[in-house]
């Protein structure tokens, strides 16, 4: 065969045919086909092999009864007439006996159960198969030479059209399924769910045509697809079946590489023999091509027949089509089940990572990070609590390892087809070229080889470079992160240009490296490119100067197809390259995360109790709980009291295990329920959050609903518990949250409940209603209170008291509301929630001119035609090499002799305007979506901070964050490339169609005919593809979410026995969804190419059949220009299709980002009743509301109903009522959240609607009941804008500094009273949230805040309800001294820290029952004295009133 391939002589090519049909005629080949196939079958009767466990028929499809009556038939035919011929030569009884044991074979096979049917089939079809091509060989290929003729006998004949018949059956017949031999509970799938069409499709459609997403097409084309509408997921694919796979793989692998080449060791060796047979494949055409080349120009020296080299034209492309698309399925699959292992996988890291080691890896770096930059943490005062800074990219991190890193591992898989393929290609080119030229060609390698290295050292300086921008990215993602779920107190207090400010400088820097990156992409390039021209330059140099013979049109273009074919590797390898290069520092990063992973210890199981316990939040941390030694009382209910900062919150974190124990013993039971300070809820119905993966019982969910008040709040609900709560509960008010996170807890079966603070945001009698039934309907869980409030413990004596004087419970907590449903009970049946995956439907196709949108974003429509500009420069010089060539060509059949010179300095002089063009080329795009992603980035900033806030209640942080990390890294990444390639390929396949028609005129029209129905077919696909693609990006949403979800509540997650096996069956759940649409979008581009394939190789076929009919008539100069061009082809039509969608698809991505760019503005601008006030506005804090009606949305229900009172300058004003009665939204319509449906708001005399947005949240400042702190320093969280001097917030914190939480911060607590008190100081550090601050610490830098503002309006939203009585009363003083000159708004539960308030405003139902001082409100004996009555104060207000 290597000699076939050599161009050998005459008599060579029919020995070689000659004797390649002999050895396909010898019958012992059959007798050892016939021994294999038995000696496998043997193996597979071992035990071992056989023993799957049962199986149910009954679910079986049935057999393709048809189909295998025409296989039985046929295989008799074959049997027969071998048995006719072995009759008649004695010698053929081998090739009988074959046949007999393969109709044995398939008759048996109906006997069996469907594995082992399929497994008896698969050894018939394959003996059939090689049969077939023995066969052919023998009697056939001889015809092929044209000095000899063949007769083939009659039963012979029988025998080929059986066996082809046979062949042709097999290939087409559906598979039989067999369901599979696994736990289908460890899938959660039912056995009744079927196979999916890929499992049961024929052979045909699953190695050639890919049929079975044929149907995807068709519904593709009648309109919008949803989820349902794709096939479903096979058997081996789900996600939950590759968890325990990838685990086992990273035991034996370590590593990440070797733990996925185990994983995955199948995969890679089909696709190394993929990668094998079509470097071989490839190289078929360009072979066919120079004996067909080489036949026009010596038709008397042909010795095998030319229609073989036509029909060659077709084979290869299509041989090489078939393999390579099966290395890219392959691929597609890899993709996929890295996907699912690796998120999963991470998924349980993160679960189960100690967050302390965690924090002292990242304080580890941040050290050595900051040396030598005059930042580090020693230059605090040792005193202060020290944090790791880089906390807050904690978050970040783990979204960048599941989206960054994890694609960019995915993204260089074709390392294989390079490492595979490339060698293999240069081998045979390289040969095929010596044969062709001789020595040249080996000057020629000598180039390459030299000139190899520059890619290299590019690859790896890119490599470096990417490392760093993957951490620039990190930082971004991380303040994003931190941003988005801290929204409201951005908008609340203006500090959105400062939080965009802050953004955009991380952008900066990571954009500087990221233009380094592009650069080194353009060298390489540009490398790719100029490497193997230059090599094809000096070989023909060689060729032609230095052995002086003539080039020919056989040489010159085959040896321009077989460099063509080495650029093309150079270009994919230099494009791996760079995928390999972040690939490389993704296995990095995530190698580290696996390294330095210690997983979280639980405390030995038991009751909860300390034994000479110290333990810490972090190793760096001064945070201490020393020498505790602690029993709470069982079945009890235990109270843990202390000021703010004394360490409670801590004291429950540590009992889960949360914290370092350095010394002592800890027990604590393994199943705990807990209720965290900061509501946790998740995304979901209130019937969801509340069962929390537990079964519904409808008896103990009333009663936990109506214990926890729930029931007038769903009565106000449209869908009642079915509501859908939100990103963490938006949807809810405070104190809503916080009744909905304890319903969780007490709904759960645990035997031992954590409460930290639950009651800090309730209204008094909604609070004494709600201890009433943790006290009485708790199946006798022991309970542990982490309460700020001092007294808590006497409050069950006055709810006794004042239950008993004020009649029934429910008679004053539902006032004024309404059951959920008649009767006040609750639906039966399970939550009805829309499915999310359900509801994933596609929008509509990009248009066609959205990618010159994304063009003219570069730089302008100017810019955007210089770019389309250079592309075709670039293409019309390529191509005016080959033509150049052909004209060189053509010379020597004009001329005797020719100056070569002059030819060769011309293809020189074409040869790097080419290769100048090409990297210009490739620079304006790279520039231009540098521009672009620059652009488009501060245009979704300043959207998504401008945005309405009622926009986030429908939109996720996960959606969101989801476009500032995959949709800004394809404008940072892939469509540049993209861009530029599908441009290249739509002018090159203009250009090639041209060449062929203008040689061969005759071949125009059905030329352009087969690339008609190649976009036909395109177009159909592209209609499918992008719908599809739609639904792939949209089921990566919800993965996200879970992880930041869970992230966000992961002590909550962590306490409760098995619920991380749960939400990790979860997450199975959604990958499952991602896994479904993202292999029905690769299967559609593996549907595409094949035809496109088949198309552009029937275009190479007919130019070589009528080069063929024409020879002659045209010269060997042009047939070889047009024939170069025909071959190449079928590349450009498939390149173009495959960029095309890939373009349009990643175009989503672009499209997404805009339609957030072009997001409604709470304010615009144009308004022409908005003007901006005096500078000296406001000079006084006087509110007047006037007839005021609001509600959240335009069209929802009034929340406040005909509001109206006046406040004086310098008045404090104390807001009360129950929760939900529309305190927090009468203060949100100070700030322009809500939609005023009529009425007026004055501010100073001006109607808020008439003032700037920006301008209103200047003038007034709100201290929310959730403070968020940004990580940083105090000063940075004091004032983000940086519009104070330092003077202002060193005042400020000092006048701060003598509240209790400040001055006895989270640093050491000895015993029962040892303390040390730090020097806190602007410098002082601020992880991420203020994580490392107690929550009465953080809303007293609140309350810090404020004070640098010095508004003339000061409202606070319950910003004392967890803060201990001497710390609030602290902070009143504070606010008293500090703020003299303010108008004072609070919502408040504590009446004894209001009684000395000018006025107090009582609501409930969005109206005010009552208004006016708390004596006089209290002597008229109204709604406000009852809630004094019920307050368990009584005693202590009335004092106070009557002093």
């Amino acid at each position: 065969m290597i000699s076939l391939l050599n161009f050998a002589t005459r008599d060579e090519w029919q020995r070689n045919i000659l004797g390649l049909c002999d050895l396909a005629n010898n019958e012992l080949i059959k007798l050892a086909l016939l021994a294999l196939s038995g000696l496998l079958l043997l193996k597979s009767l071992l035990p071992s092999e056989i023993s799957h466990g049962p199986q149910s028929e009954g679910t079986l499809p049935r057999l393709s009864i048809p189909y295998e009556i025409c296989s039985q038939i046929a295989r008799a035919t074959t049997f027969v007439a071998a048995t006719v011929l072995a009759s008649l030569h004695h010698s053929e009884w081998p090739t009988s006996l074959l046949f007999g044991y393969v109709f044995v074979l398939g008759v048996f096979a109906l006997l069996f159960r469907a594995t082992w049917r399929r497994k008896l089939l698969r050894h018939v079809n394959v003996l059939l198969i090689l049969n077939f091509v023995l066969i052919l060989i023998s009697d056939y290929l001889p015809r092929a030479l044209l000095h000899i003729s063949s007769r083939t006998e009659p039963p012979r004949v029988v025998l080929m059209s059986a066996l082809g018949f046979c062949v042709l059956i097999s290939a087409f017949t559906p598979q039989e399924w067999a369901p599979p031999s696994i736990s289908l509970d460890l899938i959660h799938r039912h056995r009744d769910d079927g196979p999916s069409p890929e499992e049961t499709c024929s052979y045909f459609s699953y190695y050639v045509s890919y049929g079975w997403i044929t149907n995807v097409i068709l519904k593709g084309l009648r309109g919008k697809l949803t989820l349902g509408d794709l096939p479903s997921l096979p058997f081996y694919d789900e996600p939950l079946l590759w968890l325990p796979r990838i685990q086992d793989a990273r035991a034996r692998g370590h590593t990440t590489l070797w733990t996925l080449i185990i994983l995955l060791r199948a995969e890679l060796s089909k696709m190394i023999l993929c990668a094998i047979l079509t470097a071989i494949c490839e190289l078929i055409a360009p072979f066919a091509m120079y004996q067909l080349l080489d036949y026009l120009a010596h038709p008397e020296l042909a010795v095998v027949q030319p229609v073989l080299w036509v029909c060659l034209l077709f084979i290869g492309p299509m041989s090489k089509s078939v393999t390579f698309h099966q290395y890219i399925f392959t691929t597609t699959r890899l993709i996929v089940r890295v996907k699912i292992s690796m998120v999963q996988e991470l998924f349980y890291k993160a679960m189960r990572r100690a967050e302390n080691e965690a924090m002292l890896e990242e304080m580890t770096e941040s050290l050595s990070a900051n040396n030598g930059h005059g930042n580090t943490l020693q230059q605090a005062s040792p005193q202060v609590p020290k944090t790791d800074p880089k906390r807050n990219l904690k978050a970040g991190q783990i979204a960048n390892l599941i989206s960054y890193d994890v694609d960019a591992i995915i993204s260089a898989r074709d390392i294989v087809l390079c490492c595979i393929r490339g060698p293999t290609v240069l081998t045979i080119a390289m040969t095929l070229l010596y044969r062709m030229l001789g020595w040249p060609s080996m000057a020629g390698l000598a180039v390459m080889l030299l000139c190899f290295p520059f890619p290299t050292f590019f690859a790896r300086r890119m490599s470096s470079v990417h490392t760093r921008a993957m951490k620039a990215t990190d930082t971004r993602i991380s303040r994003i992160i931190e941003y988005l779920p801290a929204i409201r107190t951005i908008k609340y207090f203006a500090w959105d240009h400062a939080m965009s400010e802050k953004i955009d400088e991380a952008r900066q820097t990571e954009q500087r490296i990221l233009w380094r990156r592009s650069l080194y992409a353009v060298a390489i390039t540009a490398s790719g490119d100029f490497i193997p021209l230059l090599t094809l330059f000096v070989m023909f140099s060689c060729y032609t100067l230095g052995t002086g013979r003539s080039l020919t049109s056989a040489t010159a273009f085959t040896s321009l197809s077989l460099v063509e074919i080495l650029r093309s590797q150079f270009v994919w390898i230099s494009r791996t390259t760079r995928y390999v290069a972040q690939a490389k520092a993704s296995l990095s990063r995530i190698d580290h995360y696996f390294k330095t992973f210690i997983e979280m210890q639980h405390h030995p199981e038991g009751p909860p109790s300390f034994r000479d316990a110290t333990l810490s939040r972090s190793y760096a941390s001064e945070f201490k709980l020393r020498n505790i030694t602690l029993h709470f009382i069982k079945q009890g209910m235990n109270v843990v009291t202390g000021p703010s900062g004394s360490g409670k919150t801590s004291l429950l974190l540590s009992l889960l295990g949360e914290t370092i124990l350095e010394a002592g013993e800890v027990t604590c039971p393994r199943d705990v329920a807990y209720a965290s300070q900061s509501s946790w809820l998740q995304n979901d119905t209130i019937r969801n959050n509340i069962l929390f993966n537990s079964a519904f019982e409808q008896i103990r969910y009333d009663r936990v609903v109506d214990a926890c008040c729930l029931l007038p709040d769903l009565g106000q609900l449209p869908q009642g518990d079915l509501t859908l709560v939100g990103e963490n509960g938006t949807v809810l008010s405070g104190g809503q949250r916080q009744r909905l996170a304890l319903a969780r807890v007490i709904y759960s079966k645990a035997s031992v409940i954590f409460l930290d603070d639950v009651f800090s945001a309730l209204d008094v009698t909604t609070a004494v209603y709600l201890f009433l039934g943790l006290e009485n309907r708790l199946d006798g869980g022991v309970v542990k209170f982490a309460e700020a409030r001092e007294g808590v413990v006497r409050i069950p004596i006055s709810v006794a008291r004042v239950l008993a004087a004020t009649g029934t419970r429910q008679q004053e907590i539902s006032r004024d509301t309404t059951p959920v449903l008649a009767g006040g009970k609750l639906p039966t049946d399970l939550p009805s929630r829309k499915g999310l995956f359900e509801d994933i439907v596609s929008h509509k196709r990009n248009p066609k001119a959205l990618f010159y949108e994304y063009m003219v974003v570069f730089g302008g429509h100017k810019y955007a035609l210089f770019a389309l500009s250079t592309a075709l420069a670039s293409l019309i010089a390529f191509f005016a090499m080959t033509l150049w060539l052909s004209i060189w060509v053509g010379a020597y059949s004009d001329r005797d002799a020719i100056d070569v010179g002059f030819y060769l300095g011309t293809y020189a002089v074409i040869l790097t305007s080419f290769n100048i063009l090409t990297g210009l080329n490739t620079l304006v795009f790279q520039n231009g979506a540098w521009n672009a992603a620059r652009k488009m980035h501060n245009r979704l900033v300043q959207a998504v901070l401008r945005v309405p806030l009622s926009w986030y209640d429908i939109n996720s942080v996960g959606r969101i964050t989801n476009r500032f990390s995959r949709d800004i890294n394809s404008l940072d990444s892939l469509l540049a490339d993209l861009s530029k390639e599908a441009i290249n390929d739509f002018i090159c396949l203009v250009l090639r169609v041209g060449a062929i028609g203008s040689i061969l005129p005759i071949f125009a029209v059905p030329t352009a005919f087969i690339c008609v129905i190649g976009f036909i077919v395109g177009d159909m696909y592209t209609r499918t593809a992008a719908s599809v693609k739609r639904i792939a990006a949209e089921s990566q949403s919800p993965v996200f979410a879970q992880f930041s979800e869970t992230l966000a509540g992961l002590s909550i997650v962590r306490a409760r026995s098995g619920m991380i096996d749960i939400l990790g069956r979860q997450l199975g759940q959604k990958l499952r969804v991602y896994a479904r649409a993202a292999e029905a979008q690769y299967n559609l581009n593996r549907w595409v190419s094949v035809r496109t394939d088949c198309a552009a190789a029937a275009v190479a076929l007919g130019a070589g059949s009528i080069a063929l009919i024409q020879s002659g008539s045209v010269s060997a100069g042009l047939v070889g220009f047009s024939l170069t061009n025909a071959v190449g082809l079928s590349g450009t039509i498939i390149s173009l299709v495959r960029n095309m969608n890939e373009l349009e698809i990643e175009l989503t991505c672009f499209q997404r980002v805009r339609e957030f760019v072009d997001l409604p503005v709470e304010e615009e601008h144009s308004d022409p009743f908005v003007m901006a006030p005096p500078a000296s506005w406001p000079c006084s804090g006087t509110i007047e509301f006037r007839n005021v009606t609001a509600r959240y949305t335009p069209d929802g229900p009034d929340i406040l109903k005909n509001i109206s009172f006046t406040l004086k300058s310098r008045e404090r004003v104390a807001i009360v009522g129950r929760t939900g009665s529309g305190k927090s939204t009468l203060v949100l319509s100070l700030l322009r959240v809500t939609h005023i449906v009529s009425g007026n708001i004055l501010y100073d005399g001006i109607d808020i609607r008439h003032i700037p947005l920006q301008r209103l949240r200047q003038g007034l400042t709100i201290i929310p009941q959730d403070t968020v702190l940004f990580s940083g320093d105090i000063g940075e969280n004091l004032d983000p804008s940086s519009a104070a001097d330092c003077h202002d917030l060193e005042n400020a914190l000092r006048a701060c500094s003598g509240l209790t939480a400040l001055s006895n911060p989270s640093s050491t607590i000895d015993g029962p009273s040892g303390r040390i008190t730090p020097n806190i100081s602007l410098s002082t550090k601020v992880t991420s949230g203020g994580q490392n601050f107690s929550h009465g610490q953080r809303q007293i830098l609140s309350l810090a805040r404020a004070l640098v503002k010095q508004s003339k309006l000061i409202l606070l939203d319950e910003a004392t309800a967890s803060m201990d009585y001497e710390t609030d009363a602290g902070i009143q003083n504070v606010l008293r001294e500090e703020l003299k000159g303010s108008t004072l708004i609070t919502i408040a539960h504590r009446l004894r820290t209001i009684i000395d308030y000018d006025r107090v405003i009582v609501m409930s139902g969005g109206e005010i029952l009552e208004m006016g001082a708390p004596k006089e409100l209290f002597e008229k004996q109204g709604v406000f004295a009852d809630m004094v009555i019920q307050g368990g104060e009584a005693e202590e207000l009335v004092t106070a009133f009557k002093s």
